[in-house]
């Protein structure tokens, strides 16, 4: 495969159309508990969590999530405001963690770079990337922070990650 050098165009794609539908639900921008205090409270709502906590609900929230779809920091030339503080989600973009099956490419349609890249070359044989297909040192090292945090979270609390909860923005569940 012929390696991809990422270059971020700074169109905005990335920042909007932040809730998308994953096996059935819909998901938002993943957040960690530090980085939600960067968007004002009615933005944010838990999007995965473990254990038992009581009626309906986790005992532990691992990741929340931004419930609007389009970034409130995004500025009217597609800049990002908090650029230097933003989230870890938002630093990996355009490469998405799908948990222990590996790291994926995000779809065309979320990222100009990406669309630019197919229409002049063609499909990608696959969609999972290395650092050595896809060259982005910045996103992967954010990438690779996100999966040491999950990773904390689940060996902090291993008795509780037997139950595992995920909240839906579409059934507010």
């Amino acid at each position: 495969m012929e390696k991809i050098v990422f270059n971020c165009l700074r169109c905005g794609h990335c920042c909007q159309n932040l809730i998308n539908e994953v096996k059935g639900e819909l998901k938002g921008l993943g957040l960690d508990f530090e980085e939600t205090k960067l968007f004002p409270e009615k933005f944010v709502s838990p999007s995965f969590g473990i254990g038992y906590g009581g009626k309906d609900r986790p005992k532990h929230i691992l990741i929340y999530q931004l419930n609007v779809n389009e970034c409130p920091h995004l500025s009217e030339g597609n800049l990002c405001k908090i650029h230097e503080k933003r989230p870890l989600s938002c630093r990996a973009f355009p490469l998405e963690s799908v948990g222990p099956f590996g790291t994926i490419l995000t779809k065309s349609t979320y990222c100009r770079f990406v669309e630019d890249y197919i229409r002049k070359r063609g499909p990608l044989n696959t969609q999972f990337m290395t650092p050595e297909e896809f060259i982005a040192p910045e996103e992967w090292a954010a990438i690779s922070k996100i999966y040491e945090q999950m990773r904390e979270k689940l060996i902090g609390h291993n008795r509780d990650a037997e139950l595992f909860w995920s909240f839906s923005l579409k059934t507010k569940k």
